[in-house]
Protein backbone atom coordinates (compact mmCIF):
# COMPACT_ATOMS: atom_id res chain seq x y z
CA UNK A 1 0.00 0.00 0.00
CA UNK A 2 1.20 3.30 -1.07
CA UNK A 3 1.38 5.98 1.64
CA UNK A 4 0.83 8.88 -0.83
CA UNK A 5 -2.86 9.31 -2.15
CA UNK A 6 -4.04 7.90 -5.37
CA UNK A 7 -5.29 11.42 -6.30
CA UNK A 8 -4.51 15.12 -6.00
CA UNK A 9 -6.87 17.10 -4.33
CA UNK A 10 -8.24 19.92 -4.89
CA UNK A 11 -6.36 21.89 -2.82
CA UNK A 12 -2.80 20.89 -4.13
CA UNK A 13 -3.97 21.24 -7.95
CA UNK A 14 -4.76 25.11 -6.79
CA UNK A 15 -1.01 25.10 -5.29
CA UNK A 16 0.18 23.97 -8.46
CA UNK A 17 -1.27 25.68 -10.76
CA UNK A 18 -0.32 28.62 -8.75
CA UNK A 19 3.13 27.85 -8.65
CA UNK A 20 3.20 27.31 -12.47
CA UNK A 21 1.08 30.85 -13.16
CA UNK A 22 4.26 32.69 -10.87
CA UNK A 23 6.90 30.78 -12.36
CA UNK A 24 5.28 31.54 -16.23
CA UNK A 25 4.73 35.29 -15.15
CA UNK A 26 8.13 35.63 -12.97
CA UNK A 27 10.03 35.96 -16.65
CA UNK A 28 7.86 38.82 -18.11
CA UNK A 29 7.78 41.06 -14.43
CA UNK A 30 11.83 40.11 -15.07
CA UNK A 31 11.99 41.82 -18.39
CA UNK A 32 9.35 45.02 -17.51
CA UNK A 33 11.78 45.65 -14.00
CA UNK A 34 14.93 45.43 -16.48
CA UNK A 35 13.56 48.81 -18.00
CA UNK A 36 13.50 51.08 -15.15
CA UNK A 37 16.51 48.26 -13.29
CA UNK A 38 20.26 47.30 -14.39
CA UNK A 39 20.42 43.82 -13.96
CA UNK A 40 22.53 43.13 -11.56
CA UNK A 41 20.54 45.68 -9.10
CA UNK A 42 17.42 43.99 -10.23
CA UNK A 43 18.49 40.32 -9.30
CA UNK A 44 20.24 41.56 -5.62
CA UNK A 45 17.45 43.37 -4.50
CA UNK A 46 15.05 40.05 -5.78
CA UNK A 47 17.05 37.74 -3.63
CA UNK A 48 17.58 40.83 -0.61
CA UNK A 49 13.53 41.19 -0.57
CA UNK A 50 12.90 37.34 -0.85
CA UNK A 51 16.02 36.65 1.84
CA UNK A 52 14.35 39.46 4.68
CA UNK A 53 11.76 37.42 5.47
CA UNK A 54 12.74 34.35 5.15
CA UNK A 55 15.15 34.38 7.43
CA UNK A 56 12.89 35.27 10.43
CA UNK A 57 10.48 32.30 9.75
CA UNK A 58 12.72 29.52 8.34
CA UNK A 59 15.90 28.08 9.96
CA UNK A 60 19.53 27.62 7.97
CA UNK A 61 19.38 24.28 6.31
CA UNK A 62 22.29 21.95 7.72
CA UNK A 63 24.76 22.35 5.63
CA UNK A 64 28.45 23.47 6.29
CA UNK A 65 28.40 27.78 5.43
CA UNK A 66 31.19 27.10 2.27
CA UNK A 67 28.35 25.04 0.67
CA UNK A 68 25.49 27.50 1.64
CA UNK A 69 27.99 30.57 0.28
CA UNK A 70 29.13 28.00 -2.86
CA UNK A 71 25.20 27.94 -3.64
CA UNK A 72 24.03 31.40 -2.47
CA UNK A 73 27.42 32.34 -5.49
CA UNK A 74 26.61 29.76 -8.25
CA UNK A 75 22.66 30.67 -8.31
CA UNK A 76 22.31 34.33 -6.89
CA UNK A 77 25.02 35.44 -8.44
CA UNK A 78 26.17 33.12 -11.58
CA UNK A 79 22.71 31.58 -12.31
CA UNK A 80 20.08 34.91 -11.96
CA UNK A 81 22.91 36.96 -12.24
CA UNK A 82 23.33 35.84 -16.17
CA UNK A 83 20.14 35.35 -16.94
CA UNK A 84 19.25 38.95 -16.09
CA UNK A 85 22.02 40.47 -17.87
CA UNK A 86 20.60 38.23 -20.90
CA UNK A 87 17.39 38.90 -20.51
CA UNK A 88 18.13 42.84 -20.73
CA UNK A 89 17.68 43.43 -24.43
CA UNK A 90 19.21 39.77 -25.70
CA UNK A 91 16.24 37.18 -24.95
CA UNK A 92 12.88 36.56 -24.84
CA UNK A 93 11.21 35.82 -21.67
CA UNK A 94 10.06 32.71 -22.95
CA UNK A 95 13.50 31.77 -23.75
CA UNK A 96 14.66 32.50 -20.80
CA UNK A 97 12.11 30.34 -19.14
CA UNK A 98 13.86 27.44 -20.69
CA UNK A 99 17.41 28.37 -21.09
CA UNK A 100 17.41 29.22 -17.08
CA UNK A 101 16.35 24.94 -16.62
CA UNK A 102 19.87 23.85 -18.04
CA UNK A 103 20.29 24.21 -13.83
CA UNK A 104 19.69 20.77 -13.83
CA UNK A 105 22.49 19.53 -15.89
CA UNK A 106 24.88 21.23 -13.34
CA UNK A 107 22.59 20.24 -10.35
CA UNK A 108 22.97 16.54 -11.10
CA UNK A 109 27.04 16.62 -12.31
CA UNK A 110 27.63 19.01 -8.91
CA UNK A 111 25.74 16.46 -6.85
CA UNK A 112 27.72 13.41 -7.86
CA UNK A 113 30.91 15.25 -8.12
CA UNK A 114 30.97 17.05 -4.66
CA UNK A 115 28.92 14.66 -2.96
CA UNK A 116 29.56 11.51 -4.39
CA UNK A 117 25.58 11.09 -4.97
CA UNK A 118 24.98 7.74 -7.15
CA UNK A 119 23.41 8.78 -10.15
CA UNK A 120 20.65 6.60 -10.74
CA UNK A 121 18.86 5.42 -14.43
CA UNK A 122 16.17 7.58 -13.50
CA UNK A 123 18.03 10.48 -13.77
CA UNK A 124 19.97 9.87 -16.98
CA UNK A 125 16.11 9.22 -18.63
CA UNK A 126 15.07 12.41 -17.69
CA UNK A 127 18.54 14.35 -18.95
CA UNK A 128 17.66 12.34 -22.28
CA UNK A 129 14.31 13.39 -22.01
CA UNK A 130 15.23 17.30 -21.49
CA UNK A 131 18.03 17.06 -23.95
CA UNK A 132 15.64 15.70 -26.17
CA UNK A 133 13.20 18.41 -25.45
CA UNK A 134 15.84 21.18 -26.15
CA UNK A 135 16.76 19.56 -29.13
CA UNK A 136 13.43 19.87 -30.71
CA UNK A 137 13.32 23.49 -29.54
CA UNK A 138 17.14 24.33 -31.45
CA UNK A 139 15.83 22.45 -34.43
CA UNK A 140 12.64 24.31 -35.01
CA UNK A 141 14.18 27.89 -34.62
CA UNK A 142 17.14 29.61 -34.87
CA UNK A 143 17.00 32.08 -32.43
CA UNK A 144 16.27 35.23 -34.33
CA UNK A 145 12.30 35.42 -34.48
CA UNK A 146 11.73 39.09 -34.29
CA UNK A 147 8.52 41.14 -34.45
CA UNK A 148 10.08 42.93 -37.92
CA UNK A 149 10.28 39.14 -38.88
CA UNK A 150 7.36 38.09 -38.38
CA UNK A 151 5.70 41.22 -39.51
CA UNK A 152 7.16 40.75 -42.74
CA UNK A 153 5.95 36.74 -43.07
CA UNK A 154 2.26 37.61 -41.88
CA UNK A 155 1.66 41.51 -43.00
CA UNK A 156 -1.74 41.01 -41.71
CA UNK A 157 -0.87 40.33 -38.47
CA UNK A 158 1.42 43.46 -37.93
CA UNK A 159 -0.44 45.08 -35.35
CA UNK A 160 -0.61 42.21 -33.37
CA UNK A 161 3.24 41.20 -34.09
CA UNK A 162 3.83 44.61 -32.28
CA UNK A 163 1.88 43.90 -29.47
CA UNK A 164 2.94 40.82 -28.45
CA UNK A 165 6.98 41.84 -28.68
CA UNK A 166 6.43 45.01 -26.85
CA UNK A 167 6.86 45.18 -22.98
CA UNK A 168 4.17 46.21 -20.55
CA UNK A 169 5.70 49.51 -19.87
CA UNK A 170 7.86 51.76 -22.09
CA UNK A 171 10.24 54.37 -22.46
CA UNK A 172 10.41 57.00 -24.88
CA UNK A 173 13.21 55.51 -26.56
CA UNK A 174 11.33 52.24 -26.97
CA UNK A 175 8.19 54.06 -28.39
CA UNK A 176 10.68 56.04 -30.55
CA UNK A 177 12.29 52.45 -31.70
CA UNK A 178 8.86 50.39 -32.49
CA UNK A 179 7.98 53.65 -34.45
CA UNK A 180 11.06 53.07 -36.69
CA UNK A 181 10.53 49.60 -36.92
CA UNK A 182 6.96 49.85 -38.16
CA UNK A 183 7.95 51.89 -40.71
CA UNK A 184 11.00 49.71 -41.51
CA UNK A 185 7.66 47.24 -42.15
CA UNK A 186 5.58 49.03 -43.99
CA UNK A 187 8.17 50.27 -46.23
CA UNK A 188 9.10 46.57 -47.10
CA UNK A 189 5.17 45.33 -47.25
CA UNK A 190 5.03 48.12 -49.91
CA UNK A 191 2.19 50.25 -47.56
Amino acid sequence: MSALPDTLSFRHALLAIAVMAVWGINFVVIRVGLNELPPLLFATLRFAFALFPAVLFLRRPAVAWSNLAAYGLLIGGGLFGLLYIGMNGHITPGLASLVVQAQVFFTIALAAYLNAERVRPFHIVALIVAVGGLAVIAMHTDGSTTALGLAQQHPDRIDRAIVCDSPCMSTPASAKQWEERIQIAETMMGK
